[in-house]
């Protein structure tokens, strides 16, 4: 079955735009926090702000790797995991979540990216430009 949710209204620079945010909910060890997640489809990668890395008490003291961001900007970033919930009406999925955390103070950002790594792979997502919605579809493996 089908779930879609309605693409957030941001404020940006010039005025506002649409964006594919869903709610979501982290969660690992006993701690969870709903939060927005960008459905990202030119990232390859999910990525989580720090601090909430952090709140959840995700393990960031493994290697280090870059990534390359927005405009070719490189950032220093931790591999971990996080559990996903994603649910609508009686609809609900969870999945374990690859995840990268950047870990310079000044590579931080407030968004949540659900990139195409694995989160990709559960679902068949359809971007609604026109109705302003993305629909999550699960895939059956």
């Amino acid at each position: 079955m089908a779930i879609s949710f309605p693409y957030k209204l941001e404020k940006v620079k010039n005025g506002f735009t649409y964006r594919p945010k869903i709610p979501i909910t982290l969660s690992y060890d006993g701690k969870s926090i709903d939060a927005i997640g960008l459905v990202d489809s030119g990232s390859d990668v999910s990525v989580i702000p720090k601090g909430l890395a952090e709140y959840l008490g995700l393990e960031l003291n493994g290697k280090s790797y870059e990534i390359e961001g927005v405009g070719g900007k490189k950032i220093e970033t931790v591999n971990t995991f996080v559990n996903l919930t994603v649910q609508k009406g009686n609809e609900r999925y969870h999945l374990r979540l690859p995840v990268r955390v950047a870990i310079k103070e000044e590579d931080q950002s407030e968004d949540i990216i659900l990139g195409r790594e694995v989160f990709f792979n559960e679902f068949d997502i359809t971007f609604e430009e026109n109705k302003k919605r993305v629909v999550l579809t699960k895939i059956r493996h």
